[in-house]
């Protein structure tokens, strides 16, 4: 009897650390790349959103929940998702982008269960209490002029690529620009654009940079 092939060794050797996206104080594993990598290792490998009386989510008293289940090599596993803002708050009455975003989330998750980038969510990213402590004078390595700058209010143009990246956001996702701007301030917690930090709309940009290019990745597959 010819020996079975451990994919879960495989999946789990493969180093995901420049594929890791941050956002506020969580990380991510980029689902797109995560679904090359699972079909270039496992091609057989197949996975499904589950769906709630025909649904592809399931509303509780407590939030919105989606799941996915991956198989690979006859091996059935699944993951269950919170639909959370990026803030991981529940969102009362999230629309069809963040559900969308917490199946892609999901997804990745479900698929580290099967080896791929599962010591990120085991806690082997966060530093180890004996690596050294930046003294104050190096924490002051940073120049006052650019903390300065980041703490700036971000002007008009600023303001503007922003809406030009959520236009482009709504496009894809074939969604009225108002209804796509007002989702994009309740997952990121922000009121309102105006008065934002540059640093504020540097992450704001970073995040929404981020959507599109799974959104786009996730329309190619489909194709």
């Amino acid at each position: 009897m010819s020996e079975q092939k451990n994919y879960f060794a495989e999946l789990a050797s493969i180093d995901v650390s420049k594929h890791v996206e941050k956002k506020g104080r969580f990380s991510y594993l980029s689902w797109s790349w995560a679904v090359d990598q699972l079909l270039k290792k496992c091609p057989n490998a197949t996975w499904q959103v589950v769906r709630f009386d025909g649904l592809p989510y399931l509303k509780t008293e407590v939030g919105y929940f989606v799941e996915v289940e991956v198989t690979v090599n006859n091996i059935t596993r699944s993951q269950i998702h919170p639909v959370l803002d990026n803030y991981n708050k529940p969102i009362a009455t999230p629309t069809s982008f963040q559900i969308n975003t917490s199946i892609q989330r999901c997804l990745a998750k479900a698929i580290a269960l099967h080896g791929l980038g599962l010591y990120i969510y085991s806690g082997e990213d966060i530093p180890q209490d004996d690596e050294p402590k930046q003294t104050s004078k190096q924490q002051s390595i940073v120049p006052e002029k650019e903390q300065e700058r980041q703490a700036q209010v971000a002007n008009e143009q600023r303001i503007q690529a922003i809406h030009a990246q959520i236009r482009e956001l709504s496009e894809v996702y074939d969604m009225p620009f108002e209804e796509t701007k007002a989702t994009v301030k309740q997952s990121l917690g922000i009121q309102t654009f105006k008065g934002i930090t540059v640093q504020q709309a540097s992450n704001v940009q970073r995040t929404i940079t981020s959507w599109l290019n799974d959104a786009k990745a996730n329309q190619q597959k489909a194709q």
